[in-house]
């Protein structure tokens, strides 16, 4: 059946006017129906394999109860004698818009190095996201200076205590 006859047919059992939708003008112009919706499957197709692969494996990394969700992308984790270079994320509460409404995160996600040995980090770069697990969009980039990179001590009972406890080796 040519692609025009395809198109009349498609028209009469769904009641609609020529040349009422996008799709009928799409058609009209390539004269190719099954080309045009092989081309739509393909776009959906395209569209959802970027969703996935924007899906990271994100390992949630064992805090206080009290403490926000904090995780690492096994994926970033690279060692370096005593040192352990990463990215990790931290999901922080947004301020609740009315008393009934439930609980809603963003997040910061961070590279980071922690000397296990010397128990000291630094932060690198961060990039904040508008949903949790470093979903959503980027609202904000900051990359630290010179002076913000040397290392601080790892405070106990801090987000960089956890995460020296989930990254560094147990001594012996």
């Amino acid at each position: 059946m040519p692609a025009v006859k395809k198109l009349e047919h498609h028209r009469a059992e769904r009641g609609a006017a020529p040349g009422e939708g996008l799709l009928d003008r799409v058609v009209a112009h390539s004269g190719h129906y099954s080309d045009v919706r092989r081309a739509a499957i393909t776009c959906l197709l395209v569209a959802s394999a970027a969703v996935l692969a924007d899906v990271r494996d994100l390992r949630s990394v064992p805090t206080a109860p009290i403490h926000d969700p904090l995780y690492i992308d096994p994926a970033s984790v690279k060692r370096s004698g005593a040192q352990v270079s990463f990215r990790y994320i931290l999901d922080v509460p947004v301020a609740y818009e009315a008393p009934t409404t439930s609980r809603r995160w963003k997040s910061n996600e961070m590279d980071a190095v922690i000397d296990c040995d010397r128990r000291t980090f630094s932060i690198g770069n961060v990039l904040a996201h508008s949903g949790p697990q470093g979903t959503g969009r980027v609202v904000g980039r900051y990359s630290s200076t010179l002076e913000e990179r040397k290392p601080a001590t790892i405070v106990p009972g801090g987000t960089f205590d956890y995460l020296a406890r989930y990254l560094c080796p147990a001594k012996r």
